[in-house]
């Protein structure tokens, strides 16, 4: 079942602010796939977000768009670092590319362009009072991050991908 979708594509532009915020996800616990396009505009040298999940700056999921053109993923409960990892594909401006994440009890993993790039075994899962997601930024007390370029086919779903699903999604 999909929690959220976004089938067209939105244009985010870091200059004018613009991000999709205050997605309200009900059951977050159930949460176990990103699946997202992107396609960078831009890269300032600040950390675009492309997906941020949180209750507080203890407590959040998010992706970058990183400085050096890769993507990461970090995840952290009460104050710990669940998993931090990294991708080795490099994203160029005006470049397509297809990310999904999964997490649960297959541990997790981050595919990019339909190939397992990183993973560990943690089996920790979304708490189910993280309630908002935004896309294309992260809110905190310490910065605006803005995502400078596309999104599309956007989808958070409670099904956790198998490597066949990224191939088909992919």
């Amino acid at each position: 079942e999909l929690c959220i979708e976004i089938k067209s594509p939105v244009d985010l532009e870091k200059d004018n602010s613009q991000y999709i915020a205050n997605n309200s996800v009900s059951d977050a616990d159930d949460i176990r796939t990103f699946d997202f396009w992107f396609k960078p505009e831009s890269q300032d040298g600040n950390p675009g977000y492309l997906i941020d999940i949180r209750k507080d700056n203890d407590n959040s999921l998010y992706s970058e768009f990183r400085p050096d053109r890769t993507i990461s993923f970090l995840f952290k409960i009460g104050g710990s670092m669940i998993t931090e990892m990294y991708s080795t594909t490099t994203v160029a401006n005006g470049a397509w590319c297809h990310v999904v994440i999964t997490i649960g009890a297959g541990g997790i993993k981050m595919y990019i362009n339909g190939t397992l790039e990183n993973s560990d075994n943690s089996t920790d899962t979304i708490p189910n009072d993280w309630g908002f997601l935004t896309i294309g930024n992260r809110n905190n007390v310490h910065a605006t991050l803005y995502y400078d370029g596309l999104i599309d086919n956007f989808y958070v779903s409670d099904y956790n991908y198998t490597a066949d699903d990224v191939s088909w999604a992919w």
